[in-house]
């Protein structure tokens, strides 16, 4: 009988996959996503993770079961075949373009929030290509301030949201 689940969308770290548990996605979890897979459910892993970097995970887990999406760096689709994975190139090329015209708009405000973040915490600012903005705070409670203050900064643009 079909599911009536139709999508199950899981982060990898520390949701699906575990560091620190062996094996690093139990095998109950996995038997029941390929259940529910077989059932009709659509499986997608939703990860800030490059897709290099996701493959290295999920080949470190040797996970029996495999997702039929995965969207990395919170916006690359690509669709699992076989052994590899399939871009959805139209997708994929008009978030990078759209995202390139909305980080272009900001980055002349850019120095001065790197500039207060310095300031004010010990913690690691910079771009990449992905987002204009990357952190590594020291501990959570600086990370929760800082983002008080970039949502504060950005609040006249409805476009931008803050992913941690």
């Amino acid at each position: 009988m079909p599911t009536p689940l139709q999508l199950i969308c899981t982060d990898f770290d520390g949701t699906l996959h575990s560091d620190f548990t062996e094996p690093p996605v139990p095998q109950s979890l996995q038997a029941k996503l390929a259940q529910l897979q077989a059932e009709g459910a659509t499986w997608v892993i939703n990860t800030g993770r490059t897709l290099d970097d996701l493959r290295l995970g999920i080949d470190h887990a040797e996970l029996t079961v495999h997702p039929d999406y995965v969207v990395v760096v919170e916006r690359e689709i690509f669709r699992c075949i076989e052994h590899g994975y399939e871009p959805l190139t139209d997708w994929n090329d008009r978030c990078t373009r759209t995202q390139s015209a909305l980080f272009a708009s900001i980055a002349g405000r850019l120095p001065e929030l790197f500039d207060w973040v310095n300031l004010h915490f010990s913690a690691n600012v910079f771009e990449d290509e992905w987002s204009p903005f990357c952190l590594i705070a020291r501990n959570n409670s600086d990370a929760d301030a800082i983002q008080e203050y970039v949502n504060d900064f950005f609040a006249d643009d409805q476009q931008l949201t803050f992913v941690r």
